[in-house]
């Protein structure tokens, strides 16, 4: 769907597909350039794939599950991630996100 509904190539697809050019963001979002995983239940995007663009636009990669090249795992509460996913990224070193630290992000550029 995602994919589908974007077609010009952003040069750094990602799992769910590439971000036209024009809807990029120039911004210093600690999100730019991170491989990020999105899980866990989210109280102000019940609908994830809006959050998935929203990072997209802040300029990160979105992957699917946990790789070794994730940087950032996003959860709507640490409760609601995955264990296994928790302790993966814990393992590698990579940082846990909640949904309270992209929102602001995202409210500041609508």
């Amino acid at each position: 769907k995602y994919a589908a509904m974007h077609t010009e190539d952003r040069g750094d697809k990602d799992a769910y597909g590439s971000l036209p050019k024009e809807e990029w963001l120039d911004n210093n979002s600690p999100y730019r350039g991170k491989n990020v995983c999105v899980t866990g239940k989210f109280i102000h995007y019940p609908d994830r794939d809006s959050l998935r663009i929203e990072l997209k636009r802040l300029g990160a990669h979105i992957s699917k599950n946990v790789s070794k090249s994730t940087d950032i795992l996003l959860c709507g509460t640490l409760e609601s991630a995955g264990p296994s996913k928790v302790k993966k990224i814990q393992q590698q070193g990579g940082i846990i996100h909640t949904e309270n630290n992209v929102t602001p992000w995202v409210a500041e550029q609508i």
